[in-house]
Protein backbone atom coordinates (compact mmCIF):
# COMPACT_ATOMS: atom_id res chain seq x y z
CA UNK A 1 0.00 0.00 0.00
CA UNK A 2 2.53 2.80 1.37
CA UNK A 3 5.16 2.50 -1.90
CA UNK A 4 2.30 2.22 -4.29
CA UNK A 5 0.53 5.02 -3.20
CA UNK A 6 4.52 6.84 -2.81
CA UNK A 7 5.01 5.83 -6.31
CA UNK A 8 1.79 7.26 -7.57
CA UNK A 9 1.98 10.04 -5.32
CA UNK A 10 5.89 11.18 -6.22
CA UNK A 11 5.50 9.64 -9.61
CA UNK A 12 2.22 12.16 -11.23
CA UNK A 13 4.34 15.17 -10.25
CA UNK A 14 7.58 14.22 -11.68
CA UNK A 15 6.09 13.80 -15.10
CA UNK A 16 4.10 16.84 -15.05
CA UNK A 17 7.97 18.42 -14.62
CA UNK A 18 9.34 16.41 -17.63
CA UNK A 19 6.45 17.45 -19.14
CA UNK A 20 6.97 20.81 -18.47
CA UNK A 21 10.45 21.14 -19.15
CA UNK A 22 10.70 18.88 -22.55
CA UNK A 23 6.95 18.09 -23.84
CA UNK A 24 6.60 21.58 -25.28
CA UNK A 25 2.52 20.41 -26.13
CA UNK A 26 1.93 18.64 -22.62
CA UNK A 27 3.27 22.05 -20.55
CA UNK A 28 0.30 23.48 -20.07
CA UNK A 29 -1.43 20.34 -18.98
CA UNK A 30 1.61 19.30 -17.24
CA UNK A 31 2.27 22.93 -15.27
CA UNK A 32 -1.62 22.80 -13.71
CA UNK A 33 -1.32 19.64 -12.54
CA UNK A 34 2.39 20.21 -10.89
CA UNK A 35 0.14 23.45 -9.68
CA UNK A 36 -2.81 21.72 -8.23
CA UNK A 37 -0.50 18.97 -6.43
CA UNK A 38 2.41 21.55 -4.68
CA UNK A 39 0.47 21.63 -1.38
CA UNK A 40 1.05 18.46 -1.46
CA UNK A 41 4.82 18.02 -2.20
CA UNK A 42 5.24 20.59 0.52
CA UNK A 43 3.44 18.18 3.16
CA UNK A 44 5.59 15.28 1.46
CA UNK A 45 8.27 17.15 2.43
CA UNK A 46 7.91 18.57 5.80
CA UNK A 47 7.03 14.80 7.00
CA UNK A 48 9.71 13.47 5.45
CA UNK A 49 12.04 15.95 6.75
CA UNK A 50 10.59 15.34 10.39
CA UNK A 51 11.10 11.85 9.94
CA UNK A 52 14.64 12.01 9.40
CA UNK A 53 15.35 13.63 12.78
CA UNK A 54 12.84 12.36 14.81
CA UNK A 55 12.16 8.22 14.48
CA UNK A 56 9.10 8.42 16.65
CA UNK A 57 7.82 10.11 13.06
CA UNK A 58 7.81 6.40 11.18
CA UNK A 59 4.34 6.11 11.19
CA UNK A 60 3.34 9.38 10.67
CA UNK A 61 5.66 8.77 7.41
CA UNK A 62 3.99 6.11 6.23
CA UNK A 63 0.48 6.74 7.21
CA UNK A 64 0.59 10.20 5.17
CA UNK A 65 1.46 8.09 1.87
CA UNK A 66 -2.10 6.43 2.25
CA UNK A 67 -3.95 8.57 3.91
CA UNK A 68 -3.76 11.66 1.31
CA UNK A 69 -3.92 9.46 -1.96
CA UNK A 70 -7.77 9.72 -2.64
CA UNK A 71 -7.45 13.96 -1.85
CA UNK A 72 -4.04 14.10 -4.36
CA UNK A 73 -5.58 12.27 -6.90
CA UNK A 74 -8.65 14.84 -6.42
CA UNK A 75 -6.31 17.41 -6.65
CA UNK A 76 -4.50 16.26 -9.53
CA UNK A 77 -7.58 15.81 -11.56
CA UNK A 78 -8.86 19.59 -10.66
CA UNK A 79 -5.76 20.63 -12.18
CA UNK A 80 -5.95 18.57 -14.97
CA UNK A 81 -9.45 20.14 -16.17
CA UNK A 82 -8.45 24.04 -15.41
CA UNK A 83 -5.82 23.21 -17.88
CA UNK A 84 -8.69 23.41 -20.22
CA UNK A 85 -8.72 26.97 -19.15
CA UNK A 86 -7.73 29.37 -22.09
CA UNK A 87 -7.14 31.84 -19.35
CA UNK A 88 -4.24 32.79 -17.82
CA UNK A 89 -2.18 32.38 -20.43
CA UNK A 90 1.07 32.93 -18.49
CA UNK A 91 2.51 29.91 -16.91
CA UNK A 92 3.49 31.18 -13.90
CA UNK A 93 -0.24 32.71 -13.24
CA UNK A 94 -1.19 29.21 -14.76
CA UNK A 95 0.88 27.20 -11.42
CA UNK A 96 -0.72 30.06 -9.44
CA UNK A 97 -4.15 29.64 -10.54
CA UNK A 98 -4.51 25.84 -10.41
CA UNK A 99 -2.20 25.81 -6.84
CA UNK A 100 -5.34 28.03 -5.45
CA UNK A 101 -7.72 25.77 -7.38
CA UNK A 102 -6.37 23.14 -5.73
CA UNK A 103 -6.34 24.59 -2.18
CA UNK A 104 -10.12 25.69 -2.60
CA UNK A 105 -11.46 22.72 -3.83
CA UNK A 106 -9.09 20.95 -0.89
CA UNK A 107 -11.03 23.39 1.72
CA UNK A 108 -14.62 22.69 0.34
CA UNK A 109 -13.78 18.96 0.31
CA UNK A 110 -12.98 19.67 4.08
CA UNK A 111 -15.59 21.47 4.85
CA UNK A 112 -18.18 19.13 3.44
CA UNK A 113 -16.79 16.51 5.28
CA UNK A 114 -17.01 18.41 8.91
CA UNK A 115 -20.74 18.92 8.03
CA UNK A 116 -21.43 15.14 7.43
Amino acid sequence: GTAISMAIELGIPTLALIGVLHVEKAARTALSMLGATTPFLALYLACSVTYLFDDSARWAFHAMWLMTLVPFLIATVIGFLMSFWKWPSSSLARYGASLVGSLVGMGVLIGIGSVL
